[in-house]
């Protein structure tokens, strides 16, 4: 199933950061992790992610991260 802003979220991912946001249970990870596998997901509740988040570990400019 195709869901209605997928389009409008990918055209906008070269030119913006995207924030998904909404109450739980609504398919927020299920639509960043279908958007395009070839970027490395990161959940800020996981421990791990969010360490590396914080410490900077992070390529932005040979990495695209969701």
């Amino acid at each position: 199933m195709e869901r209605y802003l997928k389009k409008a979220i990918v055209s906008d991912l070269y030119k913006k950061i995207i924030i998904i946001t909404g109450p739980r249970q609504v398919g927020k990870t299920t639509l960043s992790k279908a958007l395009i596998s070839d970027y490395e997901y990161l959940n800020y509740d996981n421990v791990f992610d969010r360490k590396k988040i914080h410490k900077s570990e992070l390529d932005f400019n040979s990495t695209h991260y969701i």
